[in-house]
């Protein structure tokens, strides 16, 4: 597994004890051990994984990654995390946009 430094803004929000906020998120720097995903076959693989922050933080950015090689835009990917479902509620999206959209602006294109 290579040993990625992702400059993310994910830690912080993580460790806002699930408030919604739409606050911007300071960028903390994250040592990811995981390879960072690069299709849905290795984002389906995470599920094998205890949750932590490092595995949330190496899924948002597969998810962008993806989003990229699929020359998806930004607004694109607002419109996926947005989307209704049956897991997060209205706060909870748009609180996931804020960390998605600050790591797309943070890492590497």
């Amino acid at each position: 597994m290579r040993d990625t430094q992702v400059r993310s803004s994910v830690s912080d929000a993580l460790d806002s004890g699930g408030k919604p906020s739409h606050q911007a998120y300071p960028a903390a720097s994250i040592t990811i051990n995981y390879p960072i995903p690069t299709n849905p076959q290795e984002m389906i693989a995470l599920r094998q994984q205890r949750v932590n922050e490092e595995l949330v933080a190496t899924a948002i950015a597969g998810v962008i990654n993806i989003a990229r090689s699929r020359q998806q835009s930004l607004d694109d990917l607002k419109a996926e995390v947005l989307e209704e479902d049956n897991f997060l509620d209205l706060s909870q999206r748009r609180r996931l946009w804020d960390i998605v959209s600050q790591a797309w602006d943070n890492l590497p294109s």
